[in-house]
């Protein structure tokens, strides 16, 4: 299942400030573009019957409705700030909504599609939602935040265990309430939109071992991994080819010829992506890389591939000023200092539009102009007297600035850009455009660590609530654990990982393997 795309905001009337500068006036039009969106598509976070209760991979409940959440009866708490009609939450607020069956072990995994108003780079506290069973709160979420780091395009699942909930105290018959969010602080007074509370829709708990930069362990130890019936994914920098401590051609088609995936380093030479010249030099220079992998008889459909050092974006931090004041239609504020804010940059606050930018600092009188003159009707159609007393100012000069980059490989075909980020993913209805910044756990080990502890953590990690987890390694050589993988210890993790295999606790897959379970078509 993948949903659309959404940037779920209101597009307000603009007041232009003479002498905008062309470059800025062209950016804020290309952020309006991006950003409006008819009201009535809000709901497209919602999902229909038919792409929902589809029927699951093998050893699966069929997912079933545990609320709509759409109806306009039974919300409570800043109800003024929702449009329930079109499941949206649009200004800073918290409501709530007792779920009419009581709490059941029996649920499963709960699962809810959110779609969230983001494109700045520090939305990390947009809002959660939560369920409460009157004495124990507990945030549902891989990622609690809502404007979490592997969102993209502002949508993404959330997802919550039973058994989670049992361990924070629930049990069974009790009265439960499902808690939505936003933040009050600019900028996180976004839109927050959801669609269908879900039931029993667990994945199949998978993990999936990537390995990185080429070494030659993979090969080495093809016999035992083969003994084993464990599959990887190699994600090759192919202008490697050729060194002697990098797999050749001929080993890389021995690991294809055994199952293996053979996909894609981010760049030839293993250079951080976000160190090119440009977004455009870095999808190019994947797009010769897949070319390569075809040529060479690897692969002729390269759609995944591992950012190297697991850096995605760049970004300047963003500034928030607070004891902000001005009046309501003018674009002047007055600031207690202007430290750090410069001509061009995005203002991000309640009362302004989507886009607004700084077209002047005048830093004797401590005051910035703005392309846009404070609203006296908020995003979420609330009513001002004076502007929000805090700004947050983003520098998206960059050329990997959020999104930006994950835009062009998403229209390049590619389909999972592998991370460093810690944590494991919800993919039962596919990853959607998240999927592009795909986080994952690490292999390497430091002092102090314990391998067996590891591993274990691996098998459980998934199984909580039905996830796939990416790990990834580098190299498999030598007697010493660090950022290389030693011999013994690949071996007993590989003993570990097969027998939780034939438990039927896990699922060991390639990259393509799991794609094809729960994204074919996408």
């Amino acid at each position: 299942m993948k949903y659309l795309p959404l940037a779920l905001t209101l597009v307000a009337t603009s007041v232009a400030v003479a002498n905008a500068s062309t470059d800025v006036a062209t950016k804020s039009a290309n952020i309006a573009a991006l950003s409006a969106i008819n009201a009535d598509q809000y709901s497209s976070c919602s999902m229909s019957s038919k792409e929902v209760y589809v029927q699951p991979a093998e050893g699966l409940p069929v997912a079933r409705q545990l609320e709509s959440m759409s109806s306009p009866y039974g919300w409570t708490g800043g109800i003024s700030s929702m449009d329930v009609s079109k499941n949206v939450l649009k200004t800073a607020g918290t409501v709530s909504k007792v779920i009419q069956e009581p709490f059941s072990s029996d649920w499963g995994t709960l699962a809810i599609p959110v779609c969230h108003d983001f494109y700045t780079p520090s939305n990390q506290n947009g809002g959660v939602i939560s369920i409460s069973n009157g004495t124990n709160t507990v945030n549902i979420g891989g990622i609690s935040y809502l404007g979490g780091y592997h969102t993209v395009n502002g949508q993404g699942w959330r997802y919550i265990s039973a058994q989670t909930l049992i361990d924070n105290g629930f049990q069974d018959g009790d009265q439960v309430t499902v808690k939505i969010k936003n933040s009050a602080a600019a900028p996180y007074s976004s839109y927050t939109g959801w669609g269908k509370l879900l039931k029993q829709a667990q994945g199949v708990p998978t993990l999936v071992l990537t390995f990185d930069d080429g070494g030659l362990g993979t090969w080495n130890q093809l016999e035992y991994s083969q003994q084993k019936g464990i599959k990887g994914t190699i994600f090759y920098p192919w202008l490697y080819e050729g060194r002697s401590n990098k797999l050749s051609v001929a080993q890389l088609k021995d690991l294809k010829d055994a199952g293996w995936d053979i996909e894609l380093n981010g760049t030839g030479d293993d250079v951080s992506i976000t160190s090119l010249e440009s977004t455009d030099a870095a999808v190019a220079q994947l797009v010769e890389g897949r070319e390569w992998l075809a040529e060479n008889g690897l692969n002729d459909n390269a759609r995944f591939f591992a950012y190297p050092n697991g850096r995605y974006d760049r970004y300047s931090s963003p500034i928030t000023k607070t004891g902000v004041t001005g009046a309501i239609g003018s674009a002047v504020l007055q600031l207690k200092n202007v430290t750090g804010v410069t001509v061009g940059m995005l203002a991000e606050g309640r009362t302004f539009p989507k886009g607004t930018r700084v077209i002047e600092v005048d830093a004797e009188n401590k005051t910035v102009t703005l392309d846009n003159a404070s609203l006296e009707t908020g995003r979420g159609g609330e009513t001002y007297d004076k502007p929000n007393s805090y700004i947050t100012f983003y520098d998206d000069s960059h050329e990997f600035f959020t999104g930006n980059l994950q835009r062009k490989l998403k229209a390049a075909g590619f389909k999972v850009g592998r991370t460093t980020r810690p944590n494991t993913m919800y993919s039962r209805y596919c990853v959607g455009d998240y999927g592009l910044v795909a986080p994952a756990r690490g292999s390497s080990i430091s002092s102090g660590d314990d391998p067996v502890a590891r591993v274990e953590s691996w098998i459980a990690d998934p199984q909580k609530a039905g996830t796939t987890t990416l790990i990834y390694f580098h190299d498999v050589t030598g007697s010493q654990d660090g950022i290389n993988t030693s011999v013994d210890t690949y071996h007993m993790w590989l003993d570990k990982l097969a027998e939780a295999r034939d438990e039927g606790k896990i699922q060991i897959l390639t990259m393509s393997e799991w794609w094809e379970r729960d994204c074919s078509g996408k």
